[in-house]
């Protein structure tokens, strides 16, 4: 792929076939190294004027001219970095419309804006375009102004909705970890005198806990497995030790399982099921953990016998109607953001509950930033 940094306006009536034997797709170009804009054109002179249109806006762009290099760097998975696309409708071979759909099997309307591009002005073009999947529809010929504006707005409410799903989280630690740390620092005190080799374990299986949880308050939209897993394996240590026999744990997890997932996922799930399940019952009881690896997606339970939940306390924590059941709530959230699908919660007073997430992943089993839109049908989250 031909890299240029172009500094200097575009001669507008130049001639395109030059410029298409110039410029060979895909190529790049590198206005200030901002948001990373994927343009799908094939005329050399629409290319032009969108380039021209853009130079100013510090944006990295990259062209492609056939809706088989789209495909081709989706399914690549670790090239696929954009934070927009501009889809040109009718494109050689492959229409825009396909790409469109084909690109919200992997991206969701927040995470992926695509801006569709045509010279058709029909009302029933425009609705082809968003049923497809386009945030926006924008007519040819183009003009600059409200181009570089309906881009703008359309990054600006990414970035927001981004910062959303991450303050929910930030929110979530600051509620859900005084406690705890208080209750396993009392734990360590306790067994300091008395079982001081003990002590140094959990105080170690502590240190681990935290950093964890603090390296999850970056900016990662998703981790490995095995960082997430990591956190969850301290957190039971540390629970096992401040329970003792009143907390069994079941784990049906193999070893060296490679995709990726939101932070703090798991470990909220686990959390809810120890807190608010087995420990209200005087003799405890037990909390199983199963993750089962497909190629398309991993299945992730947490089952326990605790007290359970009514159904209408489970629509509440699903419909987010709830003050308590903080972090079932926003688990649930940032799963249907991202995947257009979030907890499945099947429950029963006096019998325990069990909680499943559906983790879409790649052929690779890696999601390189990739993931699923919402599939047809609607939400998938529910009560079973």
């Amino acid at each position: 792929m031909k890299d240029l940094a172009i500094e200097q306006p575009f001669d507008m009536a130049g001639n395109g076939n030059a410029v298409a034997a110039e410029w060979m797709l895909p190529m790049k170009v590198d206005y200030g190294g901002g948001a990373r804009i994927l343009v799908v054109e094939d005329d050399p002179v629409n290319i032009r004027v969108i380039l021209h249109t853009l130079m100013h806006e510090k944006y990295n762009i990259t062209v492609m001219g056939k809706g088989e290099e789209v495909l081709a760097a989706l399914d690549g998975g670790a090239a696929w970095n954009y934070d927009l696309v501009l889809l040109d409708v009718l494109l050689p071979t492959i229409s825009g419309y396909d790409i469109c759909r084909r690109l919200r099997e992997h991206s969701n309307l927040f995470d992926l804006p695509i801006i569709m591009l045509t010279a058709r002005n029909q009302a029933g073009d425009a609705l082809a375009g968003f049923e497809a999947g386009a945030n926006d529809y924008v007519l040819k010929p183009m003009d600059g102004s409200e181009l570089r504006m309906r881009i703008r707005t359309l990054l600006s409410l990414k970035q927001a909705a981004e910062e959303h799903v991450h303050l929910e989280m930030a929110l979530w630690q600051a509620q859900m970890n005084p406690h705890f740390i208080y209750n396993t620092l009392n734990s360590i005190a306790s067994l300091n005198s008395e079982a001081p080799d003990q002590a140094q374990v959990l105080l170690i299986q502590f240190g681990n806990y935290l950093r964890a949880s603090f390296r999850a308050h970056n900016r990662d939209r998703f981790i490995p497995f095995a960082k997430e897993w990591a956190l969850v394996q301290s957190y039971l240590y540390i629970e096992q030790v401040r329970f003792s026999d009143r907390l069994s744990v079941e784990l049906d997890v193999a070893d060296g399982l490679q995709f990726e997932l939101p932070p703090l996922t798991l470990q909220p799930i686990v959390e809810n099921a120890i807190r608010h399940g087995i420990m209200k019952r005087r003799e405890g009881g037990t909390v199983a953990i199963a993750v089962r690896l497909t190629s398309e997606e991993a299945i992730i339970t947490v089952a326990d016998n605790g007290v359970g939940m009514r159904r209408e306390v489970i629509e509440a924590v699903l419909e987010a109607r709830t003050r308590g059941g903080i972090g079932l709530v926003n688990t649930h959230k940032r799963l249907t953001y991202w995947y257009g699908r979030g907890l499945c919660i099947r429950s029963e007073p006096d019998q325990g509950t069990e909680i499943s997430m559906r983790i879409p992943v790649r052929s690779d089993n890696t999601q390189n930033g990739m993931i699923r839109m919402m599939e047809a049908g609607g939400n998938h989250s529910g009560i079973m």
